[in-house]
């Protein structure tokens, strides 16, 4: 289910500007690739912080 949001129309200007630098044939499609590939980042940097979390745990730095 597509859902809406909100920005500034300053934000969304550069955002229709940047997508058109960038080759994507809309500024939906921009969108959502840059905020898919934030999430994967965010959700990778918490599954590495875990990896590190229990790496430290296993070399008998943390209890």
């Amino acid at each position: 289910m597509a859902k809406k949001i909100k920005v500034e129309k300053d934000l969304y200007e550069r955002m229709v500007t940047a997508a058109e630098k960038a080759g994507y044939t809309s500024v939906d499609e921009f969108i959502v690739h840059v905020l898919d590939r934030k999430a994967a980042k965010l959700e990778n940097l918490s599954t590495d912080e875990k990896e590190a979390e229990q790496q430290l745990r296993g070399l008998g730095y943390l209890e």
